[in-house]
C-alpha cells in the first residue's frame, strides 16, 4: 500500500508541471538549466529587489565569488569576489573558504556564514561576516569562529533558517568524514542577525556516510530537510530529504533520493549542493572538471518535493 500511495503521489506531483492537454507519457521531460558555465559550486541564492545573487565556494573568482541575474534562469553575471580579504586572520587562514551562506537582514545589512580552514587545528570551522551590500565587501567578525567542535571534526555548511514566527537558525554539520566518526546535521538557533548563538544544539540527522549541504524549508505541514549524499566529487553526488512535523525531529527520510545523475537521465552528472527558493532549486553538476551552476523547477505534492525533469521520489 505504501508503494502504491508512493507513486500515486509522484505521478499526481509530476502532472502538476504537465499542460492539462498533454499526457504525461508523451511529454518529454524539461530538464534543469544550465546557469552558470563555469566553476561555481555550493550554491546560496536569493532574490531581492528584482535581482537574484549567487553566492559560491571560493575558486579562481576569489574567496567568495557572487553572480547576480534579472531573474532565476538568467541571464547570470559573475560579478568577481565578495570577500575580497578573506577569511578571518585572526582565527582563520585563506584556502578552504567554502558553502556561504548570505542572507540579507531586517536592517538592510548582509550576513554571511561560511566554512573556513581553521588555523590551530587544521579543521573546518563556521564563521561570520557582515556587509551593508549584496556584493560585499563582506567583512568577517569576531576573533574566533562561530562554531567549532574539533572533538567532532570541526563544523561545515552552514545554512540560515527563519521560521514563521521569526525564530532564526543556523543548520550545519560537524565534520565527522574529516575523523572517521559519524556526521550529524544540527540546529542551533541564532540572534544579533544570525552573528551569536542561543542555546544548544539539537540534532536532525545523523549518518556514518556523507551528508552534507543542509537546506532547511517549512511547509505549510511539516519541515523539509535537503541534504546532499555520497562522494561530491564525481557523477554518484546526489541531493536527497527528510521531512518533520517538528524542528525537534523525528525525522524521515524520504524512501529514495529526489536528484540523482540516473533520475536527471545523465544530464547532470552529480547533483548537490541544492538551494531552495520558492519554487525553484539550484544545484551544481560537473562538467568538464568544474561544477556548474543549474536551476530546475520544483513543486509540492502535499508539502513533499517535486522537481520538474527529475524522476526521484515525491515520499
Amino acid at each position: 500500500m505504501r508503494r502504491l500511495l508512493a507513486a500515486a503521489l509522484a505521478v499526481f506531483s509530476l502532472s502538476a508541471f504537465l499542460s492539462p492537454t498533454v499526457h504525461a507519457a508523451t511529454t518529454p521531460a524539461v530538464f534543469p538549466s544550465e546557469i552558470i558555465g563555469e566553476n561555481f559550486p555550493d550554491p546560496d541564492v536569493f532574490q531581492q529587489n528584482g535581482t537574484w545573487y549567487a553566492y559560491a565556494t571560493n575558486g579562481s573568482r576569489g574567496t567568495l565569488p557572487v553572480a547576480t541575474a534579472p531573474s532565476a534562469n538568467g541571464p547570470w553575471t559573475v560579478r568577481g569576489d565578495a570577500m575580497p580579504g578573506g577569511p578571518s586572520s585572526a582565527w582563520a587562514q585563506p584556502g578552504r573558504t567554502w558553502a556561504p551562506d548570505v542572507y540579507p537582514n531586517s536592517d538592510g545589512t548582509y550576513t554571511l556564514t561560511y566554512t573556513a580552514w581553521h588555523k590551530a587545528s587544521g579543521r573546518q570551522c563556521i564563521g561570520v561576516a557582515t556587509a551593508t551590500n549584496p556584493l560585499g565587501p563582506f567583512q568577517p567578525v569576531g576573533t574566533a569562529p562561530l562554531i567549532c567542535p574539533l572533538d567532532l571534526g570541526g563544523a561545515i555548511d552552514a545554512n540560515t533558517f527563519v521560521a514563521n514566527d521569526g525564530t532564526r537558525y543556523l543548520v550545519w554539520k560537524n565534520d565527522g568524514n574529516a575523523i572517521s566518526r559519524p556526521s550529524t546535521l544540527w540546529l542551533t538557533r541564532t540572534a544579533n542577525n544570525g552573528r551569536s548563538l542561543v542555546g544548544g544544539n539539537t540534532a536532525m540527522l545523523t549518518s556514518s556516510g556523507v551528508i552534507e549541504a543542509p537546506d532547511l524549508v517549512q511547509r505549510g505541514s511539516q519541515y523539509v530537510l535537503f541534504f546532499s549524499g555520497g562522494g561530491y566529487n564525481d557523477c554518484n553526488y546526489l541531493t536527497s530529504y527528510a521531512t518533520s512535523t517538528s524542528l525537534s525531529g523525528p525525522w524521515t527520510t524520504a524512501y529514495r533520493p529526489l536528484m540523482t545523475t540516473a533520475t536527471f537521465d545523465n544530464h547532470i552528472c552529480g547533483p548537490g549542493g541544492a538551494d531552495v527558493v520558492g519554487n525553484k532549486v539550484f544545484v551544481h553538476g560537473w562538467v568538464n572538471g568544474g561544477r556548474h551552476l543549474y536551476v530546475a523547477d520544483v513543486g509540492w505534492a502535499n508539502d513533499y518535493p517535486v522537481v520538474r525533469g527529475s524522476r526521484g521520489a515525491a515520499r
